[in-house]
């Protein structure tokens, strides 16, 4: 969806970190992938990382993230889809270890607000979608 494009690249310019990312829960929570990413000194998005539950000791699959993309402070906030847990917006800081501003608790949830009217306006087109589709081939 290029708004979430245009929404991580604003959230990156106007906090000043390196990288912020929607990633979307799937397999019932078992696994989160990247719907949009976007990385400030590369000016570059991108998506579709997979990142799988860890079994938890705290989140195994993350620490091999962290320490690969040089990630020093992190900020998530959730998001939902239709009432339910969507996933997380993450704000990661590449430079230094941090405490999250202000600016950023404001901004980051306001954002995941966005994000979940965003994605649940377009969770419900597609299931609106799907049943004209269905009462179609029903009267036909």
């Amino acid at each position: 969806m290029p708004i979430l494009a245009k929404i991580t690249q604003e959230i990156s310019q106007v906090l000043g970190v390196e990288r912020v990312g929607i990633w979307s829960y799937e397999d019932k929570q078992k696994a989160i992938r990247c719907i949009e990413h976007f990385e400030r000194r590369l000016n570059r998005h991108k998506k579709g990382c997979v990142l799988e539950k860890f079994n938890d000791p705290r989140a195994r699959e993350f620490k091999r993230y962290f320490e690969q993309l040089s990630v020093k402070s992190m900020l998530d906030v959730p998001f939902s889809i239709l009432g339910k847990r969507g996933g997380v917006i993450c704000i990661e800081n590449v430079e230094e270890v941090c405490e999250c501003t202000l600016g950023e608790q404001i901004c980051v949830p306001s954002a995941a607000d966005s994000i979940s009217l965003i994605m649940s306006t377009y969770a419900s087109q597609v299931n609106e979608y799907a049943l004209k589709n269905k009462a179609a081939i029903i009267v036909t």
